[in-house]
């Protein structure tokens, strides 16, 4: 990314302002980004309204509901050109099915209602990031400008929504008198051409106003970059670097140059010394008017004295503090009618004779609204208060199903160990306080099934204790191991693996295992889980 060739200034822009340049830019390549827009659905378009004929609403849903798959070939040519790259129609299209291979089927399922998709599109398609990289990019680049993204996405419904409705009302208008045409009972009719009509309005709508919204969400993402990469001071630092490497070759090319010089300057003046000593006259007699025209510092105090002088002026004394309301104030020291002022000038005189009697006679002093602004206050208070417990009350069900599955969530992740897994008592209160030396006698006494078994519930134990793994009363075998294997402990992992697959063939099968294993479980037992 060769920062230089950056088509626009790089300087800091809010982000009302990059919305706005976004949009110069789509007026400036309007015609291309809407043909690399509309070529490909077009193609989509045709076919499917053709197919679904019988049902163009539901073929409007799907073209709808792909058009994050279009936006990508004019936010590729635009990455291009802002960078001052030529490309055309034709050689973006070849690359469509390229720059749509990343990250398409989330785009169309769980991020197809991203309010902030102009945003975030291009983090997946020109930094090619997804997953936990996606996620963190996305937390950074949220940090300022996602409120203005959202913002950039209702308009652009709202224009779409604007151009169809007044497409299809200029058509009502312009259907001569003498022509049946009733706009509202076509609506609610099932005539198959105002369908067609309805649907290629939509189509239209679409079109005309993605090439906009394409370019302003791009605009912001690269505002964005501009603010966190600092674009615009390593763009100076670059020409800083390249006009000092001019310099070091001027100046070895001075290096050469300039005692040949010396030696002609040399010769030139030995023979005018007249010419040399007027010279030295007249530069003495400008350095002396220099000096007279500036008055010198003889001490710190006049130093001081100067600095004091220079910062009373009044280039360093500019203040302004606005602390109320105020009546603006049109013409100064004149009279004006009551007829000729405007019925919010009349309605704020009003309030101030209402609250602020004492001070109606004075006009140059400010608006004091002091109870006025506490009535509204309490009144926003009071309707704020009032929305929300009808909120409340209208999704009472909804909220008491949502506080149930979070306090149900809670519980099993934030859950005190069990004391029963798997049918066996676990926990520090049911296990000996030496297990390594109550397991060697079991087997010494040939009680296999009981050595092994508590084996098994002093390891479930330490999972949980030691380990932190959670457990509910229905984990099964499997489910305990796959948990193990999640922590990439392979020494854990190997161990209840083994026990395990012991466990289950004399719980299950009923198979007597070796007394040399179950030894061996033991020994592995004390390593893993070292006190």
């Amino acid at each position: 990314m060769n920062l230089e060739r950056l088509c626009i200034k790089t300087h800091l822009r809010t982000h009302w302002q990059a919305i706005d340049l976004g949009f110069l830019f789509a007026r400036q390549w309007y015609f291309v980004l809407w043909a690399l827009w509309s070529i490909p659905f077009t193609i989509v378009a045709i076919p499917l309204t053709i197919f679904l004929k019988d049902h163009l609403t539901v073929a409007a849903v799907i073209l709808w509901w792909l058009k994050p798959l279009f936006d990508r070939a004019p936010l590729y040519f635009a990455s291009r050109v802002l960078f001052s790259e030529k490309l055309t129609i034709s050689s973006t299209l070849k690359q469509f099915y390229r720059i749509n291979k990343l990250d398409w089927l989330p785009w169309l399922s769980l991020r197809r209602f991203n309010l902030t998709r102009s945003f975030d599109l291009p983090i997946t398609q020109l930094e090619q990031l997804t997953g936990s990289q996606r996620r963190l990019r996305l937390k950074t680049l949220h940090g300022r400008g996602n409120g203005s993204a959202v913002a950039l996405t209702f308009a652009s419904v709202l224009f779409e929504v604007t151009l169809y409705f007044g497409c299809l009302f200029l058509i009502a208008v312009l259907v001569p008198d003498q022509v049946n045409f009733n706009l509202f009972a076509s609506v609610d009719s099932s005539d198959y051409w105002f369908g067609i009509l309805d649907h290629c309005l939509m189509i239209m709508s679409m079109t005309v106003v993605a090439p906009f919204y394409i370019s302003a969400g791009f605009m912001l993402y690269i505002n964005r970059r501009i603010e966190l990469e600092a674009w615009d001071i390593e763009i100076q630092f670059r020409k800083m670097s390249a006009q000092y490497s001019k310099n070091n070759a001027v100046t070895k090319i001075s290096t050469i140059t300039l005692p040949i010089v010396l030696t002609i300057a040399l010769q030139i003046t030995n023979g005018f010394p007249t010419a040399l000593a007027s010279a030295d006259d007249s530069d003495t007699t400008i350095n002396s008017a220099q000096q007279e025209s500036i008055p010198p510092i003889d001490s710190t105090d006049q130093a001081k004295k100067r600095i004091n002088t220079i910062m009373d002026s009044e280039l360093f004394n500019q203040y302004e503090e606005v602390t109320r309301w105020r009546l603006k104030q049109s013409k100064k020291n004149e009279e004006i009618d009551t007829e000729e002022k405007h019925w919010f000038e009349r309605l704020i005189e009003w309030l101030k004779a209402k609250f602020d009697s004492d001070e109606s006679n004075n006009a140059s002093k400010d608006l004091d609204f002091s109870t006025f602004t506490l009535f509204v206050e309490i009144t926003l208070w009071l309707t704020l208060f009032a929305l929300l417990c009808w909120f409340v009350y209208r999704y009472r069900s909804n909220l008491t199903n949502l506080l149930r599955l979070r306090n149900s969530t809670q519980e099993k992740q934030h859950q005190l160990q069990v004391t029963t897994l798997l049918g066996l008592p676990i926990g520090t209160d049911n296990l000996p306080k030496d297990v390594v030396q109550e397991v060697n006698q079991l087997i010494s006494g040939k009680s296999y099934r009981e050595a092994l078994s508590l084996l098994y519930r002093a390891s479930l134990t330490m999972l949980i204790e030691q380990k932190s793994l959670r457990f509910s009363e229905s984990t099964t075998e499997i489910e305990c191991l796959n948990k193990v294997r999640q922590i990439e402990d392979h020494e854990l992992t190997h161990y209840i693996e083994q026990l395990t697959t012991v466990w289950q063939s004399l719980a299950y099968g009923h198979l007597q295992p070796n007394p040399q294993s179950i030894q061996n479980l033991c020994a592995e037992y004390q390593l893993v889980f070292k006190p």
